[in-house]
Parts: C-alpha cells; sequence; structure tokens
C-alpha cells in the first residue's frame, strides 16, 4: 500500500505566552512543536530561484553544496512518493522550459516582489525611480546591469542537478503558481530554495504571497541560505534570523532530513 500521509514533525514560533497572552515578555516567546499529518494529494514541493549561476561567488559555492546536499536528496524523496514538484526560478529562466507554459495566460508575468501599489499621480514617477533631480536617493545596492545581464539571460538554468523533469511544473509567477495548484487542489506547500531573506519570502511566488492567499507552508530550513553581509557570513546569522522570521510570520518549518524520513 503506497503512502497517503506525510507525518512531519514541524514547529513555528509563537509571540506570546498562553498562559498569560496579555503582559508578557519577549523572553518568554518560544517555539510550538506538532506533528502534521499531510495528504501527499494535497502538497507540492516548490523550489525557489535555484539558479544554476549568480554574480557573488561565495554565495553560490554556499548554496550549491545546499542543493547537492541537502537539495537534490529532498527531492529524490519527492519523487519516490509522487509529490508534486514546482520550480519557481524568475520568469526570465522559467521561460526557457516548455513546461512554464502550461496554466500561463496573459496578466500572469511576474512582479517581482510584492511591493504596494503605486499611485500614478504621485509620488512623481521621476521620485520613484529615483532618476533626475531625484538621482542623489538612489540606493545602488547590487552590481550595475550591464555587468551581468547579458550572462544570467545566455547561462543562467536551474541548476543542473535539479534539471527539471517532464511531469514537474515550471512557474513564471505567483499567479501561474496559484493556478497550478488550484487545478492540482493542492493546499499544503513545502519550500526551499533562495535567498532566504529574499526572494524565498518577496517573490510574487514566495512564501509572503502564497501565505496571504491562504496556502499551509513549510519551510525546509537547511535547504535555504541568505545573503549575508561582511559581519553575518562567519556565523551565518542573517540565515539564522531569516528562517525564524519565517516561522514567525508565515510557515512552519522543518529539516530535510525530516522531510525524508517520512516520505520514507
Amino acid at each position: 500500500m503506497g503512502l497517503n500521509v506525510l507525518r512531519i514533525p514541524a514547529r513555528y514560533y509563537r509571540l506570546y505566552l498562553e498562559e498569560k497572552p496579555y503582559g508578557c515578555n519577549e523572553r518568554d516567546f518560544h517555539y510550538v512543536e506538532e506533528v502534521l499529518k499531510i495528504p501527499l494529494s494535497e502538497a507540492a514541493l516548490v523550489l525557489v530561484d535555484c539558479w544554476s549561476i549568480h554574480y557573488c561567488e561565495s554565495w553560490t559555492s554556499r548554496a550549491r553544496g545546499i542543493v547537492e546536499d541537502k537539495i537534490v536528496p529532498v527531492v529524490n524523496a519527492a519523487r519516490k512518493v509522487g509529490l508534486t514538484i514546482i520550480h519557481a526560478p524568475s520568469s526570465a529562466v522559467a521561460e526557457k522550459y516548455p513546461q512554464s507554459a502550461k496554466y500561463f495566460e496573459a496578466g500572469d508575468e511576474e512582479k517581482g516582489p510584492r511591493y504596494a501599489s503605486v499611485d500614478p499621480e504621485w509620488p512623481p514617477k521621476d521620485f520613484v525611480g529615483r532618476k533626475g533631480e531625484y538621482l542623489e536617493f538612489n540606493r545602488t545596492t547590487g552590481p550595475p546591469p550591464e555587468t551581468w545581464r547579458e550572462i544570467y539571460k545566455k547561462y543562467m538554468m536551474i541548476a543542473e542537478p535539479l534539471t527539471p523533469r517532464p511531469e514537474d511544473y515550471i512557474v513564471r509567477s505567483g499567479s501561474q503558481l496559484h493556478k497550478v495548484l488550484k487545478n492540482l487542489k493542492k493546499l499544503h506547500l513545502f519550500y526551499a530554495g533562495f535567498a532566504t531573506n529574499m526572494c524565498l519570502q518577496h517573490r510574487d511566488y514566495g512564501m509572503k504571497a502564497m501565505g496571504e492567499r491562504g496556502y499551509n507552508l513549510v519551510l525546509l530550513s537547511d535547504c535555504t541560505t541568505a545573503v549575508e553581509t561582511h559581519d553575518t557570513v562567519d556565523q551565518l546569522l542573517t540565515t539564522k534570523v531569516s528562517v525564524q522570521e519565517i516561522e514567525m510570520k508565515y510557515a512552519w518549518s522543518t529539516t530535510s532530513s525530516e522531510f525524508i524520513k517520512a516520505c520514507g
């Protein structure tokens, strides 16, 4: 008899004390642990921005190790039990694969990170874009697009160890992901991918947006890493804080080993 239910230990972070919900302090905050019983037919594994290249060499090396050591075994376990696998690698990468045309319609273009709607009248358009007389307020946090745009366009793919199979789904946007999930009647999403403090949370197919749509989310906490800073990279502090933020706001979490065991 095949596996019907994934029984998987998971946790989230609670910001109050049950016996004293008002008047507690931060030292009272704590993890809540449960064994989730997730019907296999209602679940999917979502792989966010598992790219083959990136401009930052140290981050690329760390992410590649996670793909090979953690995410690939998770995907293999998921395939063995017939769990639906969905790749969400950004629209520019997704459209390189024929599977991304399924359920994609006009209006499903990727919205990128979820921002509030911009009023076309105010602030002024040049101010919103930090152009012209407002250029001095622009913040340049990444390398200029001209240094990477053509390289990404030509060479960026889904990381080779995770090359999609014909039966996998590939989505270009959150709207398309929702259509896939609606058609397949999926309610529970296991998330893995990159980066913990950026796309994994804030893409329109990321955890924040899909949580707002009402899906039950479970982060595979060792299947991700953040983009760190010079004073956090040695201890991976940004990754740790980002995982905890997800556990506070959006999702349960578990580990790759617990996931694989549940699939066993």
